[in-house]
This record gives structure tokens, sequence and C-alpha cells, in this order.
């Protein structure tokens, strides 16, 4: 294979890229010879093969799949929307007759909290005193207050517990809770893709929200293959995808376009060899990209 251009798109104002797997993908192609360029905003035109755009927003700004459509191939060029509004098929509304559990969760990835920063950062820009921007940080806490009682993922016994306030927020959504549950253990899915590679993990918890942190074993799954079908429709090249299989239906949670590298995993042989194979993925886009085919 040539020695290929390869350019990450970030957000203008993005926080440290190392701190993404996508930093972590990138030091294998370097070390392949092909040559990857951060690119911090849409500014500025470097030419390249391949673009991936690595926005750390839930709903991405037009502007910046307007820049990608400008490369040969575009990664995530087509996903602008990855808010819980707009990929769950189970949100429910004050008048739902949904007789089960429910749970409440940030509409936006990872609690909204890019989102939120990128506000704080835009009025840190324009207040220059200390004591005025306390002031603004103080009412974007207040503003952003149900998105912090989202962060719990709060599981409700009845739709009636809800207090109808909650659906008139626009950063949480209200949702059917169906946990895949077995064994006396909750279940989770973790399926991370690029090309037409995948890793999918299943970790296991006795919590009923499992996180990395509370998990009790984890071990490598063959994923679900709706998987396939859920990647085509969202246009999704690179990220990740979690979901549970409740009465043995696969119930899509959450779509991750930006996979952070913090999530708890500690640096391991296991985890730099998944890493490695993933980032193979990208290769297959540069034989051609109209040929490649999800099907697992």
């Amino acid at each position: 294979m040539s020695k290929k251009r390869i350019v990450i798109l970030f957000h203008e104002k993005q926080e440290r890229p190392a701190k993404f797997v996508i930093h972590h993908l990138a030091k294998y192609w370097r070390d392949d010879g092909h040559e990857v360029e951060y690119l911090i905003g849409c500014n500025e035109f470097v030419p390249a093969d391949i673009i991936i755009v690595h926005v750390d927003l839930s709903i991405v700004p037009d502007m910046y799949l307007e820049f990608a459509r400008k490369y040969p191939i575009a990664l995530n060029g087509k996903l602008n929307n990855i808010c819980k509004s707009h990929v769950s098929s189970n949100l429910l509304g004050p008048n739902d007759t949904w007789k089960g559990k429910v749970i409440i969760k940030s509409n936006y990835n990872f609690y909204g909290s890019p989102e939120q920063k990128l506000k704080q950062t835009d009025a840190r820009e324009k207040l220059p005193g200390v004591s005025q921007l306390r002031k603004v940080v103080r009412r974007f806490e207040k503003l952003w207050f149900p998105v912090d009682q989202a962060k719990n993922y709060t599981v409700y016994d009845s739709l009636k517990q809800i207090p109808k306030r909650w659906f008139s927020y626009n950063d949480v959504v209200i949702e059917k809770f169906l946990p895949e549950y077995d064994n006396n253990l909750y279940h989770l899915h973790i399926v991370q893709v690029l090309g037409q590679r995948f890793k999918c993990t299943k970790m296991s918890s006795d919590k009923a929200i499992i996180k990395a942190h509370n998990s009790i074993n984890t071990m490598e799954v063959e994923p679900h293959p709706i998987i396939h079908k859920w990647r085509e429709f969202y246009n999704l090249d690179y990220g990740k995808i979690d979901y549970v299989m409740h009465d043995e239906n696969p119930v899509l949670l959450d779509i991750n376009k930006t996979i952070g590298a913090t999530s708890g995993y500690r640096e391991s042989d296991q985890l730099n060899e998944t890493r490695k194979f993933l980032a193979m993925g990208l290769y297959d886009y540069f034989n051609d990209k109209k040929n490649i085919q999800f099907n697992l």
C-alpha cells in the first residue's frame, strides 16, 4: 500500500486530542509510515487522502460536514446527530401508557459535557472579569441542572413517578427501562468499529447502570448481526455502539463517534492489541470504499 495522508478533524475549541481513542489509533498509522495531521477547526484545507470527522458534539455543525466533503473519503461525514432523542426507539412522553420501569438519561453524549464546556468557553472569551465569569458559570450550571441529575441514570418504577417538568427539558430523555438481566447480573454489549473491523465486549455488573468502574467481568463476544443495519442507517464509519439483549431482542442504547480513551480501562497489552486491530480497519477505505461490506 502506498503511503497516505490522514486528516482528523476536531472542533475548533476541542480539548486535548490525546484523551480520545483516535489519538492512539493514529500511532499505528504513523508506525506504518502514513502521515497523520490533526485539524483543529475547518478554516484551513489540508490536502489528504481521507478525513475522519471527530467533532465531539452530539450535533455536528453543518460547516464541519461541508468541509469534510472536500476530501475523497470522509469517515463519519454523514453522521450529524447522535442525540438519544434521535437514535432511541424507546422514548416516552407524559401521556404514554407504558407500565414498566423507566429511566432518565441525558439527551446528549457524555451527559452533554462537551456542549456545556463549549458554552462556558464562549462565555470566558466574552467576559473579562473573574467575578463576571463566576456568575456566568453558575448560570450555566443552573441551566444544566437536569443534565447533572441525568448523570445518575435514575430508574423509576413507573412513568407516573416522573415529575411532569422533566418532559419539558430538551437536555434529558425519558425511556423505557429495558435491561439485559441474566444469572443475577446485568449485561451491556459495547461494540467498537472501524471499517470492516469490530470488537464486541460484553460487560457484566450487579448494578443496573453498568460502568467500567462497577463491572464484575468482561469478555469478548460476537455482536448481534443488527449492528450492521444500525451502522448503515446512522452512517457510522468509526465509533462505538452500546446495546443490550432484552427478551432476546437487541435494544440500541447509545452511539458514540468520538470514543474517549479515559473510560476506566488500564493500559494493557490486550487493550493495545484491540486498538491496533481496530486501527487496521482504516485501510479498508484505501482499497475500494464502494465495495466495503460491514456484514458481521
